[in-house]
């Protein structure tokens, strides 16, 4: 947890980017966020859940389910995730990042040296990915959803 306590405000970007919204958003509460503006400005969600991608070696053909960081981009602008700020949270990271459109489409993967063992993120776009949200967004979402507002409604109300 950061040492400065961040608070959603006005933004509510998760709102209209998640399926589901149940404390979401990575800003909130990670230190390596520190840089990274509120996502309303950034026009990027990182999500709290770590999702999965599913890749196959093409040398040997072994597949695997991948951990990845899974970032939401607005829609609205396709192209935040290319902003110098959010390449340098990429850099950082030693699991690969799921840019997502929208519930089915994405923007590709991104490959953090860590991964690649190169010295610069390598992207692969797809135009759409299967879709392995955790059955916990749906069961739980709506619950959490409410309780979120609720914290969000008592928050603006504070002087």
């Amino acid at each position: 947890m950061n040492g400065t306590l961040r608070t959603c405000r006005e933004c509510r970007l998760c709102y209209r980017l998640l399926p589901t919204v149940n404390e979401a958003c990575r800003w909130l509460v990670e230190d390596d966020t520190t840089d990274q503006q509120r996502p309303d400005r950034s026009h990027i969600v990182l999500h709290m859940m770590p999702g999965l991608i599913h890749v196959t070696d093409d040398a040997t053909g072994k597949a695997d389910d991948l951990p990845v960081i899974v970032a939401w981009i607005d829609p609205d602008h396709r192209d935040a995730w290319k902003a110098p700020a959010f390449m340098r949270y990429v850099l950082r990271q030693t699991v690969p990042v799921l840019l997502r459109l929208g519930n089915r489409e994405s923007a590709g993967v991104l490959f953090p040296p860590a991964v690649t063992g190169r010295d610069h993120v390598v992207h692969q776009s797809r135009g759409y990915v299967d879709d392995i949200l955790n059955d916990f967004f749906f069961e739980k979402g709506e619950a959490l959803k409410a309780e979120i507002e609720a914290d969000i409604e008592r928050e603006s109300q504070r002087p």
